[in-house]
């Protein structure tokens, strides 16, 4: 189903971005979680967060609680391979591989977190992509992001052209 009328939102192959941001001075946020959570919600290292069933495309990762803008809000994290290795696995159907670096990408489905359901939303996103010293993070966007709902991002022009 796509996000919108001209957006060929399907199982993204790999999340390759070209163009990022380098933004510094970003704070974690002091939010806590809760104990007795169910099963779906769970604390990241900075944000209580929730996975449940995407009006975007089948699961996806929603807010526990408010989120200010400028906020990790969750490292993705996964295997760390080669392109040789992404390039078979999308080729086999993997869709949570994000491109790091040079001849490096993380695959989400391999050791893995809840990171790996942020949906593609061109219009609107909610969040940014950070890369940090080796690391990717997923960041509120200048308008925050308030309890319940979806965090989204725009996976970019080499997947949906504008």
């Amino acid at each position: 189903m796509p996000c919108y009328e001209d957006c060929r939102h399907t199982m993204v192959p790999v999340l390759q971005f070209f163009e990022m941001h380098s933004f510094r001075g970003i704070l974690p946020s002091t939010g806590t979680g809760r104990s007795l959570a169910p099963a779906n919600t769970f604390t990241s290292e900075y944000m209580k967060l929730i996975v449940k069933k995407s009006r975007i495309h089948g699961k996806g990762l929603f807010a526990g609680e408010d989120i200010p803008w400028g906020v990790k809000i969750i490292e993705y994290k996964g295997e760390v391979i080669p392109d040789a290795v992404a390039l078979a696995r999308i080729a086999a159907g993997s869709d949570c591989i994000f491109e790091l670096d040079k001849d490096k990408n993380i695959d989400g489905a391999v050791r893995g977190n809840e990171a790996r359901y942020a949906n593609h939303d061109r219009r609107k996103p909610n969040c940014f992509v950070l890369r940090d010293k080796g690391r990717i993070w997923l960041v509120a966007g200048i308008e925050g992001i308030r309890k319940g709902e979806e965090l989204t991002f725009d996976y970019g022009s080499t997947f949906y052209e504008r």
